[in-house]
């Protein structure tokens, strides 16, 4: 584990220009919260059920304490928010966005499909991410003005870039779309033929920083700013497009959700207008297509 870790961040350091302290913190944070929730991963857990419906197990719990525990003790005037603790106030124009667990249900179900998030955002722009799958120990990672990056388990790091060709879709989205009839009817009008499918919002979204699918989106479920804020650092960085459905850009103001607003990923400019463009025929309330005509 820690050859690993040293390798990663041998060659990752070698390019690096701005953010070090950060990009360094950020890796270092995912890998060790990573390996607690192996260790619960392995040994077994039970699963609760949040006020909100969603479920919460003690790795989500652990994994939050060890990544909140690093950021505040490296970087205290910084504000923080994340899934599993209410606000921490900024004295400066940062925040980071911390999911321990995104995709708990993929935890919980033992199929894999689950990540870390921790990004930061200054000036209310995403400007870092990583994204850290711990079972199969893929590294996702972005700085702004610097590319996107994927380290494997064995420490190879290749760049990330997205499928720019404007051709028909082929869209990532969570496991249970199809049983929706908001996704169906989303399906429809897209004309998908392709749906690959993850449970986890940071994964769906680096299939698209991969150019392994070029569509993602996300419109009858609420997000929280630490499901995207990671992911969306490094989709851009890799020549994506992030926007919510009305085209206006997502940024971050140290709010917890998106209030139910949808939002398209997009490997392409023209693919995300013709997806823009083909759900403003929908009828949009709080998130839901009610698949009516306007």
């Amino acid at each position: 584990m820690l050859s690993f870790l040293t390798e990663a961040r041998r060659c990752t350091m070698e390019r690096k220009k701005g953010y070090v302290k950060e990009f360094t913190a950020a890796l270092e944070l995912a890998r060790e919260a990573g390996d607690e929730i192996m260790r619960i991963y392995r040994t077994g857990f039970e699963a609760e059920t949040k006020a909100d419906g969603t479920a919460v197990t003690i790795a989500d719990r652990r994994a939050n304490e060890i990544i909140l525990e690093g950021l505040v003790k490296r970087f205290p005037k910084d504000g923080i928010v994340s899934e599993e603790l209410g606000r921490v106030d900024s004295a400066n124009n940062r925040f980071w966005y911390v999911d321990p667990i995104d995709g708990t249900s993929g935890f919980v179900k033992r199929r894999g499909d689950f990540a870390i998030h921790i990004g930061l955002a200054v000036d209310s722009h995403p400007l870092l991410g990583v994204v850290y799958q711990p079972v199969t120990r893929d590294i996702y990672y972005a700085v702004k003005g610097e590319g996107a990056y994927h380290i494997d388990a064995c420490g190879a790091e290749l760049p990330l870039a997205v499928d720019a060709a404007d051709h028909g879709p082929v869209a990532v989205l969570e496991h249970d779309a199809r049983a929706h009839d908001d996704y169906i009817h989303a399906i429809t009008l897209l004309g998908l033929d392709s749906v690959i499918q993850s449970g986890s919002q940071g994964l769906r979204m680096m299939y698209v920083a991969r150019g392994e699918a070029n569509l993602h989106f996300l419109i009858n479920h609420r997000a929280g700013t630490w499901d995207t804020c990671a992911p969306q650092a490094i989709v851009e960085e890799a020549g994506g497009f992030v926007r919510f459905i009305d085209g206006s850009p997502m940024t971050y103001h140290g709010q917890r959700s998106w209030s139910g607003k949808a939002f398209v990923v997009a490997g392409s400019e023209q693919l995300l207008l013709r997806t823009i463009n083909i759900f403003s025929t929908v009828r949009w309330e709080e998130g839901h297509a009610h698949g009516k005509v306007k």
